[in-house]
């Protein structure tokens, strides 16, 4: 009799350790409810949440000026927006694009001033390739971008 005790209680705490080591793996692949995961004053926008009924279009520009005209001419013709994260360097040499980017309603989003690869970085060089974009964009169109979109993912 004893015996079978310790079974029973050996097989219900399997079970129950079973059910709270998936319970925790479940909630870790499903979607949150929030929208952004606060890292001290930073946003980390990781989706719009289920409820959302959009989609959310965005273009890494570091090359390719044509390829930004015949974006926004399509974006145009179907009424959509988009935002555009910019290089800082691409940005110097292409004011008159990055402002028709703007001019049409779009918003303007940093992608480092280098293309650097940020996960290799330090803090202060992260920094530094943030604030040079932010600082040019704003300089060339009025506008400091938000939202940050590192090179590489």
């Amino acid at each position: 009799m004893k015996g079978n005790r310790k079974l029973s209680l050996k097989i219900a705490t399997n079970v129950t350790l079973a059910f709270l080591v998936a319970s925790v793996g479940l909630a870790c692949f499903l979607p949150s409810e929030s929208t952004a995961v606060q890292s001290g004053e930073v946003g980390i926008y990781r989706s719009a949440g289920e409820n959302s009924d959009g989609v959310s279009l965005m273009f890494n520009v570091y090359w390719g000026t044509e390829e930004v005209y015949s974006i926004l001419e399509t974006l145009d013709e179907y009424a959509g927006k988009a935002t555009f994260f910019v290089g800082g360097c691409w940005a110097d040499d292409n004011v008159a694009c990055l402002k028709e980017i703007v001019s049409r309603g779009h918003e303007i989003g940093n992608h480092g001033y280098f293309h650097k690869e940020h996960d290799k970085l330090n803090e202060t060089d992260n920094k530094n390739e943030i604030v040079r974009c932010n600082r040019f964009v704003e300089l060339a169109v009025g506008v400091s971008p938000k939202l940050f979109a590192p090179p590489s993912g």
